[in-house]
């Protein structure tokens, strides 16, 4: 019986590393204070969250994120993109995905006295993260197998909300975000 051997590459599965290897240079690497990421990874966490203090899951937008092609009834987000179209310029077809993932963000912070030196720490965090991703260059990212690349990276919506109370705040937080992917143009 043959082993099954996959060795194409998905746009999505591209996305997925290429967001976790960012975010782990950028919140754990780069970093040597108080606000430095405890744990970046894909996929949910299975240990105890508070261990690492500040953890970083990265997941696929899932069914309330799907992915979408854009096309004239796809909400904007602020980003231009062409629209799925057949017969375009010349014979050819323009399509344009929104590949959507999770970041969700949890933040302990055991035997800390203040509620706003939590939030400033879990707000540094956060712009981090923005950063981290708005200002990466899609040079860096491969083509899949099948010709998909991204080109822009977007926020589709973030938020925090604070548990815990003294002396154990924590925080805990999503930021959703949509790269934009397309195909080079094919003849039909």
């Amino acid at each position: 019986m043959a082993t099954l051997q996959i060795d194409q590459q998905s746009i999505s599965n591209i996305l997925i590393a290429v967001t976790v290897a960012r975010l782990e240079q950028k919140l754990r690497l780069e970093i040597d204070d108080q606000s430095r990421a405890g744990l970046v990874r894909i996929g949910r966490l299975q240990d105890d969250p508070s261990i690492k203090k500040i953890n970083v899951l990265v997941h696929p937008g899932g069914e309330e994120w799907p992915d979408v092609i854009n096309t004239n009834n796809t909400p904007g987000h602020g980003m231009f993109a062409p629209t799925f179209e057949f017969g375009g310029m010349n014979g050819f077809r323009a399509i344009t995905w929104r590949r959507r993932l999770k970041i969700q963000i949890q933040f302990f912070y055991p035997n800390e006295s203040s509620l706003s030196n939590t939030l400033s720490k879990t707000n540094v965090v956060i712009s981090r993260i923005m950063n981290a991703l708005f200002t990466q260059d899609f040079k860096d990212f491969d083509s899949d197998s099948f010709g998909e690349y991204a080109y822009d990276v977007a926020p589709i919506k973030s938020h925090i909300i604070q548990g815990g109370g003294q002396p154990d705040y924590n925080w805990r937080g999503e930021i959703v975000i949509e790269y934009m992917t397309t195909h080079e143009p094919k003849e039909l």
